[in-house]
């Protein structure tokens, strides 16, 4: 973690401003990607390509040209198996001039209709990825998913009670850089400014934690119980596994063999 941020922001990374946006995904398509790389890479290339589109679109440069570094999560706090995307990308485009010299044009501060924009495209471009994949493999598309399933589920009954339920939850505070459509949403508000190499670094310190900090587990009365770095909106702050289960939701985290969880 460490030395990937180090590396990021001393080699890879513009001395320009940034953002991260947070790409999540409604049911079951998190877990698909986890377990299908060739779809995973469909839709990755959906991300950058809206991305890309919205930058141009705010600072009116349609050659202008953006870049993404993301990181594949594929974990809850409490261990289930749930992918989603976070993407550090520079808040303009570079573009090139006559004579062949590149500068930055920084895009106007993002508004909530942009995002919004952002969101409702992505959700249709994914969906047509989805459906032409599915085509594409016909019956091979059904392989596993019984499998995706059971692991979605792992442990739902020990959570119960404890947890409770999403619709028993306090509504969601309405925040200023969060948009929704069709389950799928996007969070841009957090940047770093020009000069900021600290700032770029907690970023990415951030964006490419592990699943779990050992300091959070404990052992009691028989399960291993799990600590949250924040509660969630109902209270819970920590949730007890059996051991059986605790196993069986790390299984289900490890991603099938070639692929890179930082993409570029």
């Amino acid at each position: 973690m460490a030395s990937t941020a180090a590396n990021l922001v001393d080699h890879v990374l513009p001395n320009q401003p940034m953002r991260q946006y947070v790409f999540t995904f409604p049911q079951p398509l998190p877990r698909l990607l986890a377990w299908r790389p060739e779809l995973l890479e469909r839709v990755l290339a959906d991300i950058a390509h809206v991305v890309q589109i919205d930058l141009r679109r705010r600072t009116r440069e349609p050659e202008g040209r953006a870049g993404l570094v993301s990181f594949l999560q594929n974990f809850t706090g409490d261990l289930r198996c749930f992918l989603h995307v976070h993407s550090l990308v520079p808040d303009g485009v570079f573009v090139e001039d006559d004579g062949g010299e590149v500068h930055f044009v920084r895009a106007p501060i993002l508004t909530q209709a942009d995002l919004q924009r952002v969101v409702e495209e992505l959700a249709r471009r994914v969906a047509r990825t989805v459906q032409r994949w599915h085509r594409k493999l016909g019956d091979k598309a059904h392989l596993g998913e019984d499998l995706l399933d059971e692991l979605g589920r792992l442990g739902e009954e020990q959570i119960g009670a404890t947890a409770g339920h999403r619709r028993d939850r306090p509504a969601a505070r309405q925040r200023r850089w969060l948009a929704e459509h069709h389950g799928f949403t996007i969070h841009a508000g957090v940047t770093a400014n020009r000069g900021d190499a600290r700032g770029r670094e907690r970023l990415v310190r951030y964006m490419a934690r592990p699943a779990l900090a050992l300091r959070r587990l404990s052992w009691e009365d028989g399960q291993v119980r799990i600590d949250f770095k924040q509660p969630w909106r109902n209270g819970v702050s920590t949730i007890p596994l059996p051991p059986e289960t605790f196993v069986l939701r790390l299984a289900s985290l490890v991603m099938p063999a070639g692929v890179n969880l930082v993409r570029y």
